[in-house]
């Protein structure tokens, strides 16, 4: 609000030497002078009379010395009044769903991050799922969508957005009803033998990855079909016919009623979270720090699926 530099010239004059200003501001003597010759430059004052004893202000710098705490004073107080006027704001959170990412996964988190500040408000933008969209919406990120919902272990994800971690969770895999193991309750790696598992194009390092490494090396007995990269519904239906299993989470059991979506007795795992813009706007930085407290509160327990 003010000129910082103001700082500099009151220290300066309550020190009567650059040499203590410097001490009193932990900088260097130099930068003292350097400064002070700006702040005169820009006012087209000068403030100090510099003389072998010391300093010693000019008329004009005994007026800007009288009125430059006033100044500071009632800038704070202005930024103040703006922080108290705050308090009445809202805080909008838009928040991208699709099928495959539902908002509705996280409502137990929103209502507790509410209950701590009613000053959030959150709105529901709906987005496709699609292999041809996903990567627009992802670039949307900080601009239509404040927070995307959901597991997401691709790594370009990282080139345009930050994941913020919820929860760790295992994979499951969705069985056609049809196939003999749909009667099942929870599958074990000896009961995949033979079964060709889907799942998507992804690095080595990321969860999806090791998944294929680990089963390959230690499993070979179990078949791998992988596509590209992102799944979209168009996934599920291409394959409710078929004999083979698909590579999916906790949270997708109920979108195609063709399957059933089982536990496995493994360890593979990936994460569940938030997906944020890289440079978050206030709204979300408070939004994040509430989530972060919520996290902390062994009282409180929040599922996600």
């Amino acid at each position: 609000m003010y000129n910082h530099l103001l700082d500099t010239f009151i220290a300066v004059v309550e020190n009567g030497s650059f040499t203590k200003a410097a001490e009193t501001l932990f900088i260097s003597a130099p930068a003292i002078m350097k400064q002070m010759n700006l702040l005169e430059e820009q006012l087209g004052l000068t403030l100090i009379e510099r003389t072998p004893q010391g300093i010693s202000l000019t008329k004009s710098g005994k007026f800007i010395y009288q009125d430059a705490k006033k100044i500071i004073d009632f800038s704070n107080e202005a930024i103040e009044r703006a922080d108290d006027s705050e308090e009445e704001e809202t805080w909008r959170i838009k928040i991208g769903s699709s099928l495959l990412n539902p908002s509705q996964q996280i409502a137990g988190l929103l209502n507790a991050v509410r209950r701590r500040e009613p000053r959030f408000s959150f709105e529901i933008i709906p987005f496709d799922d699609d292999h041809e969209s996903i990567i627009s919406v992802l670039n949307s990120i900080g601009t239509d969508y404040d927070l995307i919902p959901g597991s997401f272990t691709s790594g370009k994800i990282s080139q345009v957005a930050t994941y913020v971690e919820l929860e760790k969770m295992k994979f499951t895999l969705a069985v056609p009803t049809k196939h003999p193991l749909a009667r099942k309750e929870v599958l074990e790696l000896s009961d995949l033998i033979g079964e060709t598992i889907i799942s998507g194009d992804t690095a080595p390092n990321r969860p999806v990855g090791i998944l294929q490494n680990d089963l390959a090396k230690n499993y070979p007995g179990i078949k791998q079909e992988i596509i590209y990269e992102f799944y979209d519904i168009t996934i599920f239906n291409r394959y409710d016919n078929s004999d083979k299993l698909l590579l999916s989470l906790p949270q997708w059991q109920y979108i195609q009623p063709n399957y059933v979506t089982l536990p496995v007795n493994w360890k593979y795992e990936t994460s569940f979270g938030l997906l944020r813009p890289v440079k978050p706007n206030k709204a979300v930085k408070k939004f994040l720090e509430y989530v972060a407290e919520i996290q902390a509160d062994e009282t409180t327990r929040i599922s996600f699926h």
